[in-house]
């Protein structure tokens, strides 16, 4: 289920979230200069979110499947209504869960799919933290919409409101807070720590190219810059723009599961740079990124959060994904490649994962 990191391998993956946090720590110890940073970010409160009609989802890069009998669908959507009807969700005092979003957005500053969305839960009685990759084909129940969707397709509708409200009441966890960041911050952050060496295949690199056009396009630049070529296959170094593309390939290797280690091995990577920065490029580096992060988290908890990193730096990672191995079914429904996966296997291995006791 799990994958657990210690000795010398003791990083505390947080996304954005962590960067954010290791880089207010490096710079300062001192309250004011802490406010002085931490009111650059986007504080947004996710109650009385509106649904909205969006076009702004998902282009399927083919599924390879027919499209799913309906008897099939009609009893998957069956589990899924009788799963939405508990609504009793797991919570402790000793647990504080906190999504981190990665928003998948066609414009900068606009609102976009939440292609990465992990659920970072911070146990102070087990002294671990959880990191938990919600894959985002997963087919569900989305509060407030008729049709039953991806589990990305909640942000487009209604921010991260309703993806928190579609994350607990199909899964059972409380959520505490929120972070997100656009692909565009993403980018600016990877070149500013001096870009992330990684293993690129052929393949990949091939898929890389067609996201590297797109990003040129909005950009407003050359089509071919950025671009690689299957010679260049093996260990690279990779800028911005070159990372999210490579977070973003999907249909090399185990699809969205493969996607996901991507896109924590960008982050590693990432949290490795920050930690060799020196000041003034730790400093630089907060101005310009901290503007591109919104939460709902209270300056208060964030500077709490804050001052227990230095514990938090000596717990047990686990990183795991939902859903659970071998507890889903790859389907076409209306076009879309969706995963129908046991809610109730998955929630209680979420649950155990989390909190120690499944429901």
């Amino acid at each position: 289920m799990k994958e657990k990191k210690t000795s010398n391998k003791k990083k505390i993956m947080f996304g954005v979230s962590a960067i954010v946090a290791l880089v207010i720590i490096a710079i300062t110890g001192t309250y004011v200069v802490a406010h002085y940073f931490l009111n650059k970010v986007n504080y947004e409160n996710v109650e009385g979110y509106e649904i909205k009609e969006t076009s702004d989802l998902d282009e399927d890069e083919g599924t390879g499947l027919p499209e799913a009998d309906p008897s099939d669908v009609a009893y998957l959507e069956g589990l899924i209504d009788e799963n939405i009807k508990n609504a009793a969700l797991a919570d402790s005092k000793d647990v504080r869960n906190i999504l981190v979003i990665g928003c998948d957005t066609r414009t900068q500053g606009g609102g976009g799919r939440s292609d990465s969305m992990i659920l970072v839960s911070i146990n102070t009685k087990t002294n671990q933290i959880i990191s938990t990759s919600f894959l985002r084909d997963i087919y569900l129940q989305i509060p407030g919409l008729s049709a039953k969707n991806r589990l990305n397709a909640a942000y487009s509708y209604g921010g991260a409101g309703l993806l928190i409200d579609t994350i607990e009441q199909n899964f059972k966890v409380k959520i505490d807070n929120y972070v997100a960041i656009d692909f565009f911050a993403f980018m600016e952050i990877i070149d500013a720590t001096g870009g992330v060496t990684l293993n690129v295949s052929a393949a990949e690199i091939n898929v890389m190219n067609n996201y590297i056009s797109e990003l040129n396009k909005l950009l407003k630049l050359s089509s071919n810059d950025g671009k690689l070529t299957a010679a260049d296959a093996g260990t690279i170094h990779l800028s911005g723009k070159q990372a999210l593309a490579y977070s973003r390939v999907r249909y090399v290797g185990n699809a969205d599961f493969e996607r996901t280690s991507r896109q924590r091995k960008v982050m590693e990577a990432t949290f490795q740079n920050v930690e060799n920065l020196g000041l003034t490029k730790l400093m630089s580096l907060l101005d310009d990124l901290l503007p591109a992060v919104t939460t709902d988290m209270p300056e208060s908890t964030m500077l709490r959060l804050m001052m227990d990193m230095k514990d938090y730096k000596n717990y047990d990672i686990v990183q795991w994904s939902i859903p659970y191995e071998n507890k889903y079914t790859s389907l076409n429904i209306r076009g879309m490649q969706v995963l129908g996966i046991d809610f109730n296997v998955n929630i209680n291995q979420l649950q155990t994962a989390i909190y120690g006791t499944g429901n």
